[in-house]
């Protein structure tokens, strides 16, 4: 059996007054896993029940996290839940309770045994990474929309890459950005910014303003969508 590390997923999740450090830890496993959709078990014929993912948990007491409600998050596979000292806890200003900030990594493994590149090679998505970015004040809908695809990347890490020995420059990177005002926004900044890869960058309708008409002003918040293909056999 060859596992190999196919993805990393990191998310942060918090418990604003209960200090219930379970209730932070499921937040930040769902903050990882619903940054992205990831299709690449359908991509190299794998039953997506294979996966193998493993969570780790940072929180200042790990002994009040209860691991089978963590491990219920995970949609698919099979998991296992270790829970490290970390996270971190801010006290109120009456001392009467806490804010709880929970870390949390997902790493998704599978059995891909001697796959290799070659003939009958197709161009598949292998993962959905999402985003959300805004401007409070100035209005620039391309530092949203960067601001966006920086949310989007920096909340996984695609380790099957190494796994698959995939070059990354090979990557086919489709970039989809929504915001009120798609003309505003500077493609071909955006594309500057991602970090690999042949890449497109498209432009449509969605996001939202927030308007402040008392200091004539407006809110803007882009969504991004990064789709990665990859040339598989």
């Amino acid at each position: 059996m060859a596992l190999k590390r196919m993805v990393l997923q990191i998310g942060m999740g918090t418990d604003i007054r209960g200090t219930d450090y379970t209730k932070a830890a499921v937040r930040a496993l769902r903050d990882a896993l619903w940054h992205n959709s990831l299709t690449v078990t359908h991509a190299l014929g794998i039953d997506v029940d294979a996966m193998q993912v493993e969570v780790t948990i940072g929180v200042p007491r790990p002994e009040q996290v209860d691991r089978e409600a963590v491990l219920a998050v995970l949609p698919h596979g099979t998991g296992t839940v270790e829970v490290v000292e970390g996270g971190l806890e801010i006290p109120n200003e009456a001392g009467t309770g806490s804010t709880v900030i929970a870390n949390a990594a997902a790493v998704v493994r599978l059995d891909i045994g001697e796959r290799r590149g070659g003939v009958g090679m197709t161009a598949r998505r292998v993962i959905l990474e999402m985003g959300s970015g805004n401007d409070l004040h100035g209005a620039d809908y391309t530092k949203a929309a960067i601001r966006a695809v920086q949310d989007a990347l920096h909340h996984s890490s695609l380790s099957m890459l190494r796994s698959l020995a995939i070059d990354p420059a090979t990557m086919l990177v489709d970039v989809t950005i929504g915001v009120q005002q798609p003309g505003k926004v500077d493609a071909d900044r955006v594309k500057a910014t991602l970090p690999h890869g042949k890449v497109t960058v498209t432009v449509v309708k969605g996001g939202l303003d927030v308007p402040d008409p008392e200091r004539d002003d407006v809110a803007v918040i882009a969504s991004a969508a990064v789709a990665v293909r990859l040339d598989l056999p």
